[in-house]
């Protein structure tokens, strides 16, 4: 990835809608949640009226070598009906190995990483209640929809999922060899025409300053019992409201459609705070979301 940072764009058709961000906490310190006895000083999420830029018309587009993520069309080669069935043991391997496979030739090509490590992929779907997604107590909550604006890591959280997706002698090693690493994500959605929380990415160029530590808030989660599922992870990155920042989406995304961002870069200026947003043009008869996302670390020569 190149380390070009601002573009003019072009205005967009966008829609408006809402998404959560972070606001703070009963005592001023960082985020606490007891997620079996339900005990918190997390204050209630800040709702943020958004207006969303469509992709798919802005020119130019946002790419990974500009802002840390990029809308592309990249039909796959696995059957509908897998991941539509994507539970089955059967389905399960195809998706672990040749998906797998399909989004790590992706991540190198868009990304020109050295080094790619495609680890671990996650359907998504919103037969949930959404507003139970920011409820860190709930045990599925990394199985719907996320309407928080978040990162998935940061500078501390990262190392450590690092370690536990690939082993501590090898991540060391790559760390050691590589000064900037990422981890990618490939967002597809497995339904077509995306209406209902659509993903939002946050666009915070407008941020000169922008960095984990000030424009992230923490959620330090005790006794989770989810740390098989999603590894080891310190804390939660919720994103700080900032008035500079801008909305993309891309509109009614097909299943041969794909979202590429850093969901955690080294470089924060590519790191993408993302999360479903409540699209205000979403009618009561929109289907419910289904999405697969896959996971990939990424190293880069300097």
């Amino acid at each position: 990835m190149s380390q070009t940072q601002t573009q003019t764009m072009t205005e967009s058709p966008s829609t408006t809608g809402k998404i959560y961000m972070w606001s703070g906490t009963t005592d001023g310190k960082d985020g606490k949640v007891n997620v079996h006895t339900g005990s918190t000083n997390i204050l209630p999420y800040h709702t943020v009226d958004v207006t969303v830029k469509d992709m798919r018309t802005l020119s130019p587009r946002p790419t990974m070598s500009t802002h840390g993520y990029e809308f592309l069309q990249y039909p796959t080669s696995i059957p509908h009906d897998v991941f539509m069935n994507f539970s089955t043991p059967e389905n399960k391997a195809i998706l672990s190995t040749k998906y797998l496979e399909e989004c790590n030739v992706l991540v190198k090509k868009v990304t020109n990483a050295a080094e790619a490590y495609t680890f671990v992929h996650r359907v998504r779907n919103d037969n949930m209640d959404p507003s139970k997604a920011l409820d860190l107590t709930q045990q599925n909550r990394h199985g719907g929809t996320v309407p928080a604006a978040h990162c998935d890591r940061d500078p501390i959280t990262a190392p450590e999922r690092l370690r536990s997706s690939l082993g501590e002698e090898l991540a060391n090693e790559l760390m050691k060899k590589y000064k900037r690493f990422a981890a990618v994500n490939i967002w597809r959605p497995i339904v077509s025409g995306v209406q209902r929380w659509p993903l939002c990415l946050v666009n915070h160029q407008g941020v000169p300053d922008w960095n984990y530590d000030t424009h992230m808030g923490r959620i330090y989660i005790v006794e989770d019992d989810l740390i098989d599922v999603r590894g080891d992870k310190d804390h939660e990155s919720i994103l700080k409201y900032d008035p500079r920042y801008e909305y993309h989406y891309a509109s009614n995304m097909k299943s041969d459609e794909v979202l590429v961002f850093c969901a955690f870069h080294s470089d924060p200026r590519f790191g993408t705070p993302h999360g479903a947003f409540w699209d205000s043009a979403t009618t009561p008869e929109a289907p419910d979301r289904v999405s697969i996302e896959v996971r990939t670390w990424a190293f880069f020569e300097d």
